[in-house]
């Protein structure tokens, strides 16, 4: 059985708008129910972050002003949206912050270049654990491409103007993502605006630091649900850097390596948590699927150094072994045969949620639920200028190579590592008659989830007393 799909690649909506403006009209025009619906959850998630937040809490006013001097694209891009769906900007603003942190939950990640790579490429691998919610939110193909006049096209992962977090642009920088809480907060760029500015703007992985380290950042107080709205970063660029950035809103650190691998999970590492306010498995219980799925991870990327490729980052991002050598100061242990702890795993699956129905830990369900379920998985090619992409977990479902050279307008470094598969098929979007609804590609059975999208969500909002 091929490893990798060699079906037709898949439809790519490209916005080539004339401004920042333009982008917003035209991804509002085109789907209006959805900016709706995540203003309405993004808001009541806001809502019920700050009655029970303690601390400082970034401020929608205040981040209004800072990004209309620093990264004003960012609020036309808000205001096109506003014009075409009737949202209140304000809103737009607030909502953009919580939902571009949700887009980056528990995720496992990892970076690879030479010496560890086995054909001499450089590869960034996301594997994206969310609530199988967002997949009926984001579709099957949450991917798009930006091509802004006068910046560097790029490919995005998930709402269009709204919370577009770039993953790879035409020079070969790649970003993957992962959630994570601190009590080091207040007013900056968020996430995804940080992001955007590094995509467009930089090439390499020192550039794209330098923009975290030299602007503002946006960070949220908290350690629990917070912990979505708050992100870890692993970057990587054609001449085959390799970095992690870590940061709250006060402190930043970098972790860099000479032996071509990096792993990150959903605490910091390189970032003294003393300073950061990030807890560890003494402090909290819950955070300690993030230590055993990075001691794993490290172990993996050790055992096969310099034998990495995408066949073999498949075996790792599939992964569902345990290691709990990183726990092991915290008293936390756990014999290999036995269920994992929960969110232990690479690959994430509902593992112990029937068990909790069961003795009637409903709450306990749901976070895993909500929480450990690998849902897309990309492993992105700097060199190449591709990206490996699965829908589903990694174990069940497989990776189709995905060609975006033409649709950057770039030629890749290493044109060699392109793997003989269609390139996506390209859905021009531009704010020409705009066209009443957002073509995804759905399947019917997705299409017919997705209206019950809104009940769910509406009795996980009773359920949680979000209101």
């Amino acid at each position: 059985m091929s490893t990798f799909s060699q079906s037709p690649g898949p439809a790519i909506d490209v916005f080539e708008p004339s401004s920042d403006y333009e982008f917003g009209l035209a991804a509002g025009r085109e789907r209006p129910g959805l900016y709706r619906q995540v203003v309405r959850r993004g808001m009541a998630l806001w809502r019920w972050h700050l009655s029970r937040a303690h601390g400082p809490q970034p401020s929608a006013l205040a981040h209004r002003r800072i990004a209309s001097d620093i990264y004003p694209s960012s609020l036309e891009r808000l205001e096109g949206i506003a014009r075409a769906t009737g949202l209140d900007q304000d809103e737009l603003v607030a909502t953009s912050g919580v939902i571009g942190g949700m887009l980056v939950p528990r995720c496992t990640n990892f970076a690879a270049a030479p010496p560890a790579t086995g054909d001499d490429g450089a590869y960034v691998s996301w594997n994206v654990d969310l609530s199988l919610l967002f997949r009926l939110l984001l579709g099957r193909m949450p991917l798009f491409v930006v091509r802004l006049p006068d910046r560097k096209p790029y490919v995005a992962f998930g709402i269009p103007a709204l919370v577009g977090i770039g993953v790879l642009n035409s020079e070969g920088l790649s970003m993957a993502a992962n959630a994570v809480g601190m009590t080091d907060g207040g007013d900056g760029m968020h996430a995804a605006e940080l992001n955007n500015m590094a995509m467009e703007t930089c090439s390499t992985v020192d550039e794209a630091i330098r923009v975290y380290s030299d602007n503002p950042r946006e960070t949220f107080v908290g350690s629990t649900v917070t912990i979505l709205l708050n992100s870890n970063t692993t970057w990587g660029d054609a001449p085959g850097s390799i970095a992690t950035l870590e940061y709250s809103h006060n402190h930043v650190g970098v972790g860099k390596t000479d032996r071509g691998i990096l792993a990150e999970a959903n605490h910091h590492q390189y970032l003294d948590r003393s300073l950061s306010g990030g807890v560890d498995p003494g402090e909290q219980a819950a955070i300690a699927g993030s230590f055993a799925r990075l001691g794993r991870m490290w172990s993996l990327l050790e055992q096969y150094h310099g034998q990495i490729t995408p066949r073999i980052g498949r075996l790792i991002v599939s992964d569902h072994g345990t290691d709990y050598s990183l726990l092991e100061p915290y008293g936390i242990s756990r014999p290999w045969y036995q269920t994992p702890i929960d969110d232990a795993t690479i690959c994430a699956h509902h593992w112990n949620a029937l068990d909790y129905v069961k003795k009637g830990r409903f709450m306990d369900a749901l976070v895993v639920l909500a929480t450990s379920c690998t849902v897309y998985q990309m492993m992105i090619s700097p060199r190449a200028l591709s990206v490996y992409y699965c829908l589903g977990w990694p174990c069940r479902h497989p990776h189709v190579p995905l060609d975006f050279s033409a649709l950057l307008d770039a030629e890749p470094s290493m044109p060699e590592l392109v793997e003989a598969a269609p390139a996506p098929r390209a859905r021009l979007r531009t704010s020409r008659p705009y066209v009443t609804s957002f073509a995804w590609p759905l399947s019917t059975r997705d299409a017919g989830l997705r209206s019950r999208f809104r009940r769910v969500a509406e009795r996980l909002d009773g359920m949680l007393d979000i209101h």
